[in-house]
């Protein structure tokens, strides 16, 4: 056998190998890591509170039952997320609503959608009022690293962001780009499929009475 043949098979076994526990680690990840799983604790109706405030600290609000987490049919909010997405990753974890004080009757959508690839997907709370039009919107989790120094994430950006879909119903990644100046390309598409899924749950919920 020839050198350059067994120096080819040679590294074709070592990917090989690679590949194998590459699988593993993965499955291994997949198996003992537990999947993320929505929940109104403290930490999100801190959140909720800031985007509709109820004039109490977050803790007195969220003791008292300000705040309450709709239960969604598990296989509806799948046919949902299916028929809606904009990718695989795009969809909607979890509905809020808020029942006591001012904004009594607004709802809160939490969904994900994908920025750059490899990073964990971007995770929004849209706040939405009786019309299912957007209220506000603010940033539960994101590990964006876009290049340049212009992301969406950027506090001027994320605040022209939130101004301009203030009272909207619909969204595209072009709208954001033009209005907030930032360059961030995969990142707005990643903001824009995350608030575009929550819109239409939105949009949904108000037209079944608040019903998936």
């Amino acid at each position: 056998m020839k050198n350059s043949t067994k120096s080819t098979l040679k590294s074709v076994l070592a990917m090989s190998v690679i590949s194998v526990v590459c699988v593993a680690v993965l499955a291994f990840g997949n198996a003992f890591i537990p999947k993320y799983k929505p929940t109104l604790d403290l930490k999100t109706a801190t959140m909720i509170n800031e985007l509709l405030p109820t004039g109490l600290d977050a803790q007195t609000a969220f003791d008292n039952g300000y705040f309450e987490m709709l239960e969604l049919d598990e296989k509806k909010l799948a046919d949902f997320n299916k028929n809606n997405r904009a990718e695989p990753n795009n969809k909607v974890l979890a509905v809020y609503k808020v029942v006591k004080g001012d904004y009594s009757g607004y709802t809160v959508v939490e969904a994900q959608g994908q920025g750059y690839s490899g990073n964990d997907p971007i995770s929004l709370l849209t706040a939405f009022d009786e019309g299912a039009a957007v209220f506000d919107v603010k940033v539960k989790s994101q590990r964006e690293n876009s290049p340049g120094t212009n992301g969406i994430f950027l506090d001027k950006n994320f605040d022209n962001f939130r101004k301009f879909i203030k009272g909207k119903t619909d969204v595209g990644a072009s709208d954001i780009e033009a209005t907030t100046g930032a360059t961030s390309k995969y990142s707005i598409k990643g903001v824009a499929n995350t608030v575009k899924i929550s819109m239409q749950m939105a949009a949904a919920l108000n037209e079944n009475g608040g019903k998936l």
